[in-house]
């Protein structure tokens, strides 16, 4: 865990919490990665950093399975980081759809296809 170590010698640089978040989140310890990704978004200026963090705080609260508006409320604050990205809407319209919230779905939808020229690489 080399990620650990980096943290432990600098624990509010947004990056090294995001990377210690996802080293977590890639051994499904989802709890452990949704404090430092939070604590990713909190401490970052970095909004793609910030927005990421958000983006993967849905995905983890998703994996358990059981936090429908925590889901929701994570890509819904990555939109609000970025609102003109495509990422967060995809998340959150394939969420809604899977709650069979087919009206919220499809407008989540039209905004993937409206910003789907600003897609950007991620780091994950």
């Amino acid at each position: 865990m080399n990620n650990l170590l980096k943290f432990i010698n600098d624990p509010y640089n947004p990056e090294v919490n995001f990377w210690l978040g996802y080293e977590y989140d890639l051994e499904n310890n989802k709890a452990a990665a949704v404090s430092y990704y939070l604590r990713a978004a909190e401490y970052s200026n970095d909004k793609n950093l910030e927005y990421e963090s958000l983006i993967r705080i849905g995905l983890c609260f998703k994996y358990t399975g059981r936090r429908f508006r925590s889901v929701k409320n994570a890509f819904l604050n990555a939109i609000n980081c970025i609102p003109d990205r495509p990422e967060a809407w995809y998340f959150l319209s394939s969420h809604l759809e899977n709650d069979q919230n087919r009206k919220e779905s499809y407008t989540a939808a039209c905004m993937v296809e409206l910003y789907k020229n600003n897609y950007k690489p991620t780091l994950t």
